[in-house]
């Protein structure tokens, strides 16, 4: 586990260490949320971009915003916009490279409780994206569209307020044909209080 990617799980650990001993000593019912919410999270991100360049890695600067509408107990539709940070890199000849990609997605998500706090859930979806690709022959745009697929938790803190982690695999078709994984591991705020 890098270092970047490494405090970031140990402060999610500790804020919900934190608030399960808060919850613990307070008899105050926890509430539950309503249906309609929104968001947003801070994350790293890392794809098969660095494969054969220099001085190259994880992007720290990816965040995204969504929103959600809950259709039953179990399940709910999630819509959402994410901007990965860049990567850069050095090719053979140590020209800079670098790659930027963003997009919208749709996304429906089953959620499976834990305990009133706790709410495990997986998503698919799709989303459509766009790419700028910067090499010392010029810049490359593409667009299109993919599948992307996810898996987190959420933690409720009472007061329509959550925490909620996740890792995310958002599709990528390069050249056309070859598809390429970019995975955003993410911590974030839910407000439920729509």
């Amino acid at each position: 586990m890098n270092h970047s990617l490494s405090w970031r799980v140990w402060v999610l650990a500790g804020c919900l260490c934190c608030f399960q001993a808060v919850q613990a000593d307070d008899d105050t019912p926890v509430t539950t949320p309503t249906p309609n919410y929104m968001g947003a999270s801070l994350g790293t991100a890392s794809s098969e971009f660095c494969t054969g360049l220099n001085q190259c890695g994880e992007t720290n600067n990816t965040w995204k915003a969504y929103s959600g509408v809950r259709l039953n107990d179990k399940i709910f539709v999630e819509g959402g916009y994410v901007q990965f940070g860049e990567q850069q890199g050095l090719d053979a000849n140590n020209n800079k490279t670098s790659s930027n990609t963003k997009g919208y997605s749709t996304a429906g998500v089953v959620t499976y409780s834990l305990n009133d706090q706790i709410e495990l859930f997986g998503k698919a979806g799709m989303w459509w994206w766009k790419n700028e690709h910067k090499q010392s022959t010029g810049t490359t745009k593409t667009d299109g569209s993919d599948i992307l697929l996810g898996a987190g938790a959420h933690y409720n803190l009472g007061n329509n307020m959550g925490v909620r982690a996740e890792w995310e695999r958002y599709q990528v078709s390069r050249d056309n044909a070859t598809k390429q994984p970019l995975d955003l591991l993410s911590v974030g705020v839910t407000f439920s209080s729509l």
